[in-house]
């Protein structure tokens, strides 16, 4: 029982050291569940849009425990306020992002998404149903101060807006080609203090502010009051919707209405607004100072914020799933411990010290890259760049290169005690900048400090430093820093790969550990196996108390047995392709010699080379030594050349062989000719070579007790004719029609026909195998050579023995035309008698 419960306790000390482990390496999963799963959130909203029946927000996401890995997605609730999916940002192709300027849903649910690069250019970008790969619309050029802004629609058009200082320019949007294109330009030098426009649409009409009014194109839309201080409106099907931020109401007014008609305040039902936007219905649509996303309609707000996070129950299943895993692992790690405890300590000292250097190793880069030089740069970028003494040296570039997400304004108090800043468009009231109550907040108190007030606020799920410097009684500087250790791409992958180093460095450490453990633990089994393997084996003696060198030691000891079998294996295998190449073993279908037996055969269309040698009769009368050696040396030097151009030969006889090649393989003529080369300088061995094209059928035959492949063909028959006529003609090579095929680049002559079983063949003499001399003697003689054969075969025996005659003048070594003169002359003689083809 005290066993037992030694071995319980065991298991549940590493799983609670795991748990506390995977706190901070694998996002707390255990120690953060019940947060994760019954009430923290795990996205914070940053903007929306709303259009065509459809609400899409753009939201952070966030592990709660650092900041380190956040991604922005985008996520889409239905007309029933239900959440559809949500993809990240990065998986449709937008990377550089460092916020957003605007946002707009069509009615074809198509989403464009006007994007802050980190080099602060602007990039308008379009995702087809929210879902498919981002496409570039427009980006601005870098240094132009121009923002994408006020997205509009209609008729399933959309248009936009480039803003910077001095002008405003209005683009429509081409989905099919991609881009935009310019429709018109404004001069904001000739706007009066307080004018702006809204938007224009795609057919060219806009909505502008000329002071108290608003305009629809030309026509009066709407005459605000004189302390309303419009800052938002909104395209609608018949007019437009806009903001109020003197009392926070919403107004609608729609063309041929007089009008407008007022919304209950929104400011009542969501305090610290960070977004707001109203579609096409008229529906209210906000982020408050909490991140909660609120629909209005009806004068009641709905919380929607549930809709867009992860499910509770999915978070119960993840964080369920994560933990069996956990428990899985520490059961493992819980066997290697009690198996280690087994095995011998010089094994245990051996691995033990090399996992201590590595870890020590890994630790220490880890630690370096990730939090030395991390929070350095960032006390150092707090340090200088937050204290506003120096407050001119800072560059937005240089500021950029430390946090990614910043801003800096100037405020100013008005003569009607309202604080002020400077926008594109003019002076701007603060509760127009939407970053929640805690920023007026802090903005305030400043005006109420001399020299630098430091605070914070929250925003998007992230704290930010603020640092405020007041200038003069009525102005005030303000810098506003996110507070978070370096994001940036390069450290962000190099902390990735760096988690997944250590968890395969730990898994193979679990894994190496448990094998060798187990190794340790069956020393008896592996030497029983290893006598079995090879009866000559010694077991296994544990004279060192180290297992893991006697099982090398045997272990190497049936290694050398192993080898030494296989190199007399090999040994057989080259005995027997002596006696069965290489060659022939595939031309008969199988991988090893092993596999032939008397089943093995094949058919192909093959090139057959009839080879007849005739040695000087003397031979035959020396010494059987001598015969041998002479017939040796003939056929080696035969057979290196065939070997060089991928001949196969069968069986060697006394006076001959028979190669076999590829059909269309013009290396057998080649061969042909270096073979006859080869042997004109031999006073004692005469060639002849005889090659044709024709199926070939290769097999094995004999008996159990004697085996030897055999090559059938009716090229046999041609091969004998033809070198019975080359012995009596004393000539070197000849072809049939199909090798004549192969011999462009090499000279020859016709010289007749050959009887086949079932046609006839025509038959050429390669002379390019000839001596020099006598080669250019038959080309010189070539065409009465050709009509001498002609005049032969068809009967006129009188006339091929005058041209005949007349070249063995010319070259006395002719042996075909002195053999065809030799029959002229006796066929003419006889009167009668009258040949077709070579005999």
């Amino acid at each position: 029982m005290r066993i037992l419960l030694r071995k319980i306790g065991l298991y549940l000390l590493i799983l609670i050291i795991l748990n506390f482990f995977t706190l901070s390496f694998a996002n707390g999963y255990m120690f953060s569940f019940f947060l994760e799963a019954f009430g923290k959130r795990e996205i914070y909203l940053e903007c929306m849009s709303s259009g065509g029946g459809y609400k899409d927000v753009i939201e952070i996401v966030s592990n709660g425990i650092d900041d380190r890995d956040e991604e922005w997605c985008l996520a889409r609730i239905d007309a029933n306020n239900q959440f559809l999916f949500s993809v990240a940002l990065r998986d449709l192709g937008i990377k550089d992002v460092n916020g957003f300027e605007a946002m707009h849903t069509s009615a074809a649910g198509d989403i464009y998404l006007s994007v802050i690069n980190s080099n602060e250019t602007n990039t308008l970008y379009v995702v087809k149903n929210g879902r498919e790969e981002a496409k570039r619309i427009f980006s601005t050029s870098a240094n132009s101060g121009e923002k994408i802004v006020s997205i509009a629609e209609k008729n399933q058009e959309c248009s936009f807006l480039v803003k910077s200082k001095e002008k405003i320019k209005a683009y429509k949007i081409n989905l099919e080609a991609k881009n935009a294109i310019h429709i018109a330009d404004f001069d904001r030098t000739t706007f009066a203090p307080g004018d702006d426009i809204f938007f224009v649409l795609p057919d060219g009409s806009t909505m502008r502010r000329v002071g108290k009014e608003l305009y629809y194109s030309d026509k009066l839309f709407v005459k605000t009051g004189e302390n309303s201080n419009v800052t938002n409106v909104w395209e609608a099907d018949r007019g437009a919707l806009y903001l109020d931020v003197s009392d926070g109401s919403i107004w609608a007014k729609f063309l041929g209405n007089s009008n407008p008609s007022k919304y209950e305040s929104v400011m009542k039902g969501a305090p610290g607004i960070t977004h707001i936007e109203v579609d096409l219905k008229g529906d209210i649509w906000v982020i408050d100072d909490n991140e909660e996303l609120l629909h209005y309609y009806g004068n009641t707000f709905e919380r929607l914020t549930d809709k867009v996070v992860r499910p509770k129950h999915i978070s119960i299943i993840i964080s369920v799933a994560f933990e069996l895993l956990l428990m899985l692992i520490t059961l493992l790690i819980w066997y290697t411990i009690a198996e280690t405890l087994k095995m011998h300590y010089s094994l245990v000292i051996r691995w033990g010290v090399f996992m201590v250097v590595a870890f020590t190793i890994i630790y220490k880069v880890t630690c370096y890259q990730l939090y030395y030089v991390t929070e350095t740069s960032f006390a150092e970028a707090v340090f200088e760049y937050l204290n506003l003494t120096n407050y001119a040296n800072p560059t937005t570039k240089e500021l950029r290169k430390i946090r990614s997400d910043f801003n800096r304004i100037e405020f100013e108090r008005d003569e009607n005690n309202s604080i002020c800043y400077e926008d594109d468009g003019g002076k701007q009231l603060i509760e127009t900048l939407e970053y929640g109550s805690d920023y007026v907040k802090s903005v305030k108190e400043a005006f109420e400090h001399d020299g630098v007030y430091n605070s914070y606020y929250f925003r998007n799920g992230k704290n930010y430093y603020i640092s405020a410097l007041k200038t003069s009684n009525n102005k005030v500087r303000i810098i506003s820093v996110r507070e978070y250790i370096d994001s940036s791409d390069a450290m962000a992958i190099y902390r990735h790969f760096t988690r997944i180093f250590l968890s395969l460095m730990i898994l193979l450490w679990i894994a190496s550990v448990v094998v060798l453990s187990r190794i340790a633990m069956r020393t008896i089994n592996i030497s029983r196996r290893t006598r079995g393997l090879m009866y000559e084996t010694e077991p296994i003696n544990d004279n060192e108390g180290d297992e893991i060198s006697s099982i090398h030691d045997a272990l190497n000891s049936v290694g050398v047995e192993i080898r030494e079998a296989m190199h007399e294996l090999d040994e057989h295998r080259k005995c027997y392709e002596k006696f069965m190449p290489k060659n022939v073993v595939e031309l008969l279908g199988v991988k090893e010699a092993f596999e032939i037996n008397r089943k093995s055969c094949s058919k192909h269309r093959l090139i057959m080379m009839t080879v007849s040698f005739k040695l000087d009769d003397a031979l035959y009368t020396s010494e059987v030594q001598e015969i041998y050696a002479k017939l040796n040396n003939v056929v080696e030097r035969a057979s290196r050349i065939l070997d060089e151009h991928e001949g196969t030969v069968l069986d060697f006889r006394y006076d001959g062989f028979v190669a076999l090649f590829r059909e269309s393989n013009s290396r057998a003529v080649v061969a042909a000719i270096k073979i006859a080369q080869e042997f004109q300088k031999d006073e004692d061995v005469v060639v002849h070579i005889v090659l044709d094209s024709d199926m070939v059928c290769s097999g094995i035959i004999g008996n159990d007790t004697k085996m030897q492949a055999l090559a059938i063909s009716n090229s046999y028959k041609i091969g004998a004719k033809l070198l019975s006529f080359l012995d009596r003609a004393e000539a070197g090579i000849v072809c049939t029609e199909v090798i004549h095929t192969l011999t462009n680049e090499y000279e020859n002559r016709y010289i007749g026909k050959v009887k086949t079983a079932d046609s006839e063949t025509r038959v050429y003499e390669i002379i390019s195998a000839d001596l020099p001399e006598i080669k250019s003697k038959k080309l010189l003689t070539e065409k009465i050579f050709m009509d001498a054969v002609y005049s032969f075969y068809s009967g006129d025996y009188k006339s091929a023995k005058g041209e005949f005659l007349q070249v063995v003048r010319e070259n006395a070594h002719d042996g075909i035309a002195k053999y065809y003169l030799y029959l002229a002359d006796e066929y003419e003689d006889d009167g009668k008698k009258r040949v077709s083809y070579i005999e």
